[in-house]
């Protein structure tokens, strides 16, 4: 079990964190849904090219008593040896976590402060992180 679960990162005191790449990450899935956003083309390799996440490591601040728990769930496939199922276990952190991070973008470049909002919009319905498809990992922004 322990082998299969997929974890957070966890820093020397053995507090959850995300690295940028992973929030990058959720900005460049926004911009794939939403290609041409605001006239922007490839909008995907725009946000590639021209978003940056800040710090490095992103402290998740998990509320006064909330505890780290784990969520299993079935995947399903289609292979060519026909459909396959498997469990899958992540750790989940408990409603009301907090992160703060910065967004910078070149402002002489084709992605505005609107498209950012635009895509953190989508964010708060979809989510991030996994199981996103069962409206896990959504959030609310506070600027």
């Amino acid at each position: 079990v322990e082998r299969a679960t997929t974890y957070f990162h966890h820093d020397q005191d053995g507090k959850p964190f995300l690295f940028d790449y992973a929030v990058k990450g959720f900005f460049k899935e926004a911009a794939r849904a939403f290609n041409g956003l605001h006239g922007v083309k490839a909008l995907h390799s725009k946000v590639e090219r021209y978003v940056f996440v800040t710090p490095r490591e992103i402290p998740l601040i998990v509320p006064e008593g909330g505890e780290i728990s784990y969520l299993s769930r079935t995947l399903r496939a289609e292979t060519m040896q026909g459909p396959r199922v498997a469990i899958a276990r992540s750790e989940m952190l408990p409603p009301g976590t907090r992160a703060m991070f910065t967004v910078e973008y070149y402002t002489d470049g084709p992605i505005t402060e609107e498209i950012i909002r635009d895509l953190l919009t989508y964010g708060m319905r979809m989510g991030l992180g996994q199981w996103r498809s069962g409206g896990y990992g959504t959030f609310r922004v506070i600027a």
